[in-house]
């Protein structure tokens, strides 16, 4: 389920949301997870995926390296901003920032580059709410890197509190 949210008080740590993001002419759709909430102003911190200095359209046919970022945004200076929830949550029961975090801090597998169709934003963002790694707008589950996302995820949640 998508929600408009039309004031920064409707946002929580771990929440998945998305915002509008201009790339020359084109807007887009970015997703990412709400990290932090900035006290006494209408600023957030959240983690997302991009394609490193490529243009997301070249994305589309080729792997690109993936950066995993941390980047604060002003909810007054952002459009059409949502707040997703999903019909289950992750098995493990982790705040979804905490995964995220667990990937800002340790990283992806190289091979899973952000990748338009396979591999993006949306497919992050979901993962680290649901468990699962699957865009809707693309409509593509990735199995494989939901594997190799849950090892990293075994292997350094006890680590990272």
């Amino acid at each position: 389920k998508k929600e408009k949210v039309t004031r920064v008080g409707e946002l929580h740590v771990g929440d998945a949301i998305s915002f509008r993001r201009k790339l020359g002419l084109f807007k887009y759709k970015h997703h990412g997870i709400v990290e932090k909430m900035i006290p006494g102003t209408t600023r957030l911190r959240i983690i997302h995926v991009t394609g490193a200095s490529r243009d997301v359209v070249a994305s589309i046919s080729s792997n690109v390296n993936t950066g995993i970022c941390s980047e604060v945004i002003d909810f007054k200076n952002e459009t059409d901003i949502f707040k997703y929830t999903f019909p289950h949550m992750r098995r493990d029961l982790h705040n979804p920032a905490r995964i995220a975090n667990i990937f800002l801090e340790y990283g992806l597998p190289k091979e899973l580059g952000f990748h338009l169709l396979h591999f993006n934003c949306e497919s992050f963002s979901r993962y680290c709410a649901t468990g699962i790694v699957y865009s809707k707008q693309t409509g593509h589950y990735n199995k494989d890197a939901q594997i190799k996302l849950d090892a990293i995820v075994r292997e350094n949640v006890r680590n990272y509190i």
